[in-house]
């Protein structure tokens, strides 16, 4: 029998009855749960968004941060030096050869969110990874392209 990926959703119906079961006292409708959830993560979003700032999560989970990393062209491998730079497909299919983003409009950086794991607090915490939501990892490029100047200064290289 192959081996079923099972995907945890803190907006799942389950939790929520779990929920429920725990605190019998709060009276809540599943939608009004829902909705609280998708706020409060919206909030610890765009408050790192807007202050470049590291977020603290609750219950132990570490903490989160955009960070700037400035990306080295070149890349030794083994004594082959390589480019280390992403194909921008787009170009390179009109032009027949490979075009590389240069990032020149934010200094050759690149914006990611970051998870400082040392900051967790919880079991077997190396086995775990953070992977941002698609509107996440989005919204750091429309912050970037509408001001690019106050991104490269609010915005730090995490170690």
């Amino acid at each position: 029998m192959p081996r079923v990926k099972v995907q945890y959703r803190s907006t799942q119906k389950s939790t929520y009855e779990k929920f429920k079961k725990e605190n019998p006292e709060v009276i809540i409708s599943f939608k009004e749960w829902e909705k609280i959830i998708y706020t409060y993560n919206h909030l610890v979003r765009d408050y790192a968004l807007d202050s470049g700032e590291k977020v603290k999560l609750p219950c132990g989970l570490g903490s989160l941060a955009i960070n700037s990393k400035k990306t080295k062209k070149y890349l030794n491998h083994n004594g082959v030096e390589r480019v280390n730079l992403h194909v921008d497909w787009k170009k390179s299919r009109g032009t027949g050869k490979r075009i590389y983003h240069l990032n020149t409009h934010t200094d050759g950086r690149n914006f990611k969110w970051f998870w400082f794991p040392q900051d967790a607090n919880f079991y077997q915490v190396p086995i775990w990874s953070f992977k941002p939501c698609r509107e996440a990892s989005r919204k750091i490029t429309r912050y970037v392209e509408a001001d690019t100047q106050r991104c490269l200064e609010i915005y730090k290289q995490w170690i």
